[in-house]
C-alpha cells in the first residue's frame, strides 16, 4: 500500500514539476480550519482575507509610486555637490 502511495505522489510531482506547490495551500487550509473550529464566522474570515490583500496592495502601490516618482525626479533637483 505504501508503495502505491509513493508512486502516486511521484506521479503528482512529475505532473506539476515541483514538490513544494501544495505546502502554502495546505498551510492556509489548516489555518482556516483552525479558525473555523475556534468559532470564526465565514464573513469574519473573508474580511480578514480582504484586509490582508488590501494591505499588500497598498504596500505594492506605494513601492511602485516611489520608484516611478524617484525615476522622474532624478534630474529635477539641483545637485548640492557642484562647486
Amino acid at each position: 500500500m505504501r508503495e502505491v502511495r509513493l508512486h502516486r505522489r511521484i506521479g503528482d510531482v512529475q505532473a506539476r514539476g515541483d514538490v513544494g506547490f501544495d505546502a502554502p495551500r495546505s498551510t492556509m487550509r489548516r489555518d482556516v480550519a483552525i479558525l473555523k473550529a475556534l468559532g470564526a464566522s465565514t464573513p469574519a474570515l473573508v474580511r480578514d482575507a480582504v484586509g490582508q490583500a488590501l494591505v499588500v496592495l497598498l504596500v505594492g502601490v506605494g513601492i511602485g509610486l516611489t520608484a516611478i516618482l524617484g525615476a522622474l525626479a532624478d534630474g529635477a533637483l539641483p545637485s548640492s555637490s557642484a562647486p
